[in-house]
Order: structure tokens, then sequence, then C-alpha cells
């Protein structure tokens, strides 16, 4: 029986390295402060937490994917055509009395 050095390893289960993100790594991947980072993880569930009480927070690269997949879209579709026109009013011309 062959044995493998990995065994009780979990990234040799599924082929991929979870990666840590920290807080700053966080706000430069979304554009966003570290501070509405913050406020995400308290009011929308984002999935920031510390290793230990004095660890700067941060999220696994595994927990980041269903949080986004489960926000809801927001905004208006983007137009595929750039160039297609929008339907525009026209105005009446009041007739001369």
């Amino acid at each position: 029986m062959k044995s493998d050095s990995n065994d009780g390893d979990p990234s040799s289960m599924t082929g991929t390295i979870d990666r840590w993100l920290q807080l700053a790594e966080l706000a430069k991947l979304f554009g966003l402060s570290e501070e509405s980072i913050k406020r995400l993880a308290k009011s929308h569930g984002f999935p920031l937490r510390r290793l230990t009480p004095y660890a700067t927070p941060g999220a696994l690269e595994s927990e980041l994917i269903p949080w986004l997949k489960a926000q809801p879209l927001v905004g208006q579709p983007i137009r595929l055509n750039r160039h297609a026109k929008s339907p525009r009013k026209t105005l009446r011309k009041r007739p001369n009395e």
C-alpha cells in the first residue's frame, strides 16, 4: 500500500490551496476602504474574522465566493450595444392660435 505524505492536508483533496486574505488585501480586491469592509462584515455578513484575538482580520478565499453569490444584483443592466440609441421623447409643437 502506497502512503501519501499529504493525507491530512485538505488542499491535497481538492487540488486547491485556500488562501488567507488580510483586511488590506480585501479592501484592495473589492476597491473599498478597510472601514467599508468592516461595515460589510457587521451589516451584511461579510466573512471577516480574526484567527487570534490580536491578529489582523481577514477571510479565506473559499468563504468569499459563496458570500458574493448570495448577494443581490444591484443597479441597471449594462447595455450590450453601446451605439444603440435610447428612445427619445419628442416635443409637440403647440398650434398657433
